[in-house]
């Protein structure tokens, strides 16, 4: 955690010791998501202990599906803390934007489509943006339920 700490700070000049903490905490996969809600679809889950919660709970789900959707919740958990700490307006200012990405509904890091089909004049309006990402998110969560039946068979 020491090397990814420092390469923040000397490379990313990330100088907000509670921003840089975060961020080396999603690096590594550290970010507590004990009290995290569930990030299954469908499940309402908002109590103690998430990874538990999906090993136990959701057993019609491969290790593979588990896993993502305890990556899942680590980065929601960690865009959340993000934004919790810009809203405090922290004397040092912030680097990382991952949480105002996330809340414009865009991915945090764009791929060269979405780019593109932005400089092409697609709507950059941010309800559209919001509605897009909540279809993406249904799209994914569509995909690995298929995956989760092809493997089933």
């Amino acid at each position: 955690m020491l090397t990814v700490a420092k390469h923040l700070r000397v490379v990313h000049q990330v100088a907000n010791a509670k921003e840089r903490d975060i961020l080396t905490k999603q690096a590594t996969g550290r970010i507590d998501v004990r009290k995290c809600p569930c990030p299954v679809p469908g499940c309402h889950f908002r109590g103690q202990k998430l990874d538990r919660h999906l090993v136990g709970i959701h057993i019609e789900l491969s290790q593979k599906r588990r896993q993502a959707y305890s990556d899942r919740a680590k980065k929601e958990e960690a865009i959340d803390q993000l934004g919790k700490l810009r809203a405090s307006d922290p004397a040092i200012p912030m680097v990382s934007q991952l949480d105002l990405q996330a809340s414009e509904g865009g991915s945090p890091v764009p791929s060269h489509q979405e780019e593109s089909e932005e400089e092409d004049g697609h709507c950059n309006y941010p309800a559209c943006k919001r509605q897009n990402h909540a279809l993406e998110k249904k799209v994914s969560d569509l995909e690995m339920e298929f995956d989760r039946l092809q493997a089933s068979l």
